[in-house]
């Protein structure tokens, strides 16, 4: 291991509390930042997850995705545990800490969001459900501009 990935911790700390200071520091340059949006999603935000994600989509294997028919297995466990598993977790996990642990310190209508957003959050980057024309349901996969409603 590299020593970015061997400290790869102390890199994403070290780069929110740089964030956290930045924010701090300059509101109103944030606040404009804020401003760039379009369908309910930051575009600022949107082109870093593309900046974060390429490196890892240029070293598909496209030969490979090809070969998965054949041992489907792993498709099926992925499937599995995305679609089955994740977002119930999420919800339950949502519904002990919010509706219970810290119920005292959420407003119980707020609760209710934090859930769904937490299960929502744990579908987005498999698939996503978007309203593209006129109100037709249309699965796009994982583009970040759609957003999860």
């Amino acid at each position: 291991m590299g020593i970015f990935e061997r400290y790869l911790t102390v890199w994403v700390t070290l780069a929110m509390a740089a964030g956290v200071t930045a924010g701090q520091s300059f509101p109103s340059l944030f606040a404009a930042i804020a401003g760039f949006e379009f369908a309910h999603l930051n575009i600022v935000i949107a082109m870093f997850i593309w900046i974060m994600i390429y490196p890892m989509m240029i070293q598909i294997d496209f030969a490979a995705v090809k070969a998965v028919g054949r041992a489907p297995q792993g498709l099926g466990l992925t499937v599995v545990v995305n679609w089955l598993i994740k977002p119930f977790t999420m919800a339950l996990l949502g519904w002990l800490f919010f509706e219970h642990v810290f119920a005292d310190l959420v407003d119980p209508e707020m609760a209710q969001s934090y859930i769904a957003g937490m299960t929502c959050w744990v579908l987005r980057p498999v698939q996503r459900w978007c309203s593209c024309g006129a109100n037709s349901p249309r699965v796009i996969p994982t583009i970040p501009w759609c957003s999860c409603r």
